[in-house]
């Protein structure tokens, strides 16, 4: 289940990687809805460096190659414990 209606509080919290491209680019019509611009909205001010999206990557028509939607996804979790109760089988036999 997807969800769009995230805040920029969402996304602080987030895990952004450190190699993510940060996009600048205000003048983008769809600029709200992509999760490269808002993670830049987003970033910490102690940050000073990193990738980022150049505003050449804006297009005449309005396109972006690096456009992705913001959008929030469920991920599978509690691997961890899986083999918790899985014993071992201890076995005499030769093979």
């Amino acid at each position: 289940m997807e969800n769009t209606n995230i805040n920029d509080a969402a996304i602080k919290r987030s895990n952004i990687p450190n190699n993510w491209p940060y996009c600048f680019n205000s003048n983008c019509k769809r600029c709200n809805e992509c999760i490269h611009f808002r993670s830049s909205v987003a970033l910490d001010s102690s940050r000073t460096q990193g990738n980022a999206i150049f505003p050449t990557a804006l297009r005449a028509d309005g396109s972006c190659d690096h456009f992705k939607p913001v959008r929030m996804v469920r991920l599978a979790s509690g691997f961890k414990q899986l083999f918790e109760d899985v014993k071992p089988l201890l076995s005499t036999k030769n093979c």
